[in-house]
């Protein structure tokens, strides 16, 4: 069984069954294998959608980063 707390807050699924974000089809069959019924009540195609409805975006640099720099972080 699943809880819908799980899900409090998010968007309702479109009656469409398009995505919440960017309108394009959401495909939770692909998700079936490890999700099971639970990719049904998932709102959004991709998580990159998800992200951009909450404005939570992935960081653009690494933590291995030294800051001013592109290079990797080297071992001692």
């Amino acid at each position: 069984m699943i809880d819908p707390a799980i899900f409090a807050g998010d968007p309702p699924v479109r009656e469409d069954g398009l995505c919440q974000q960017c309108l394009r089809p959401r495909r939770p069959e692909r998700s079936q294998r490890y999700a099971k019924g639970i990719a049904q009540l998932d709102p959004w195609c991709s998580s990159d959608c998800a992200r951009a409805f909450y404005n939570n975006p992935l960081p653009t640099h690494s933590i291995w980063s030294k800051p001013g720099s592109d290079r990797k972080f080297e071992a001692a």
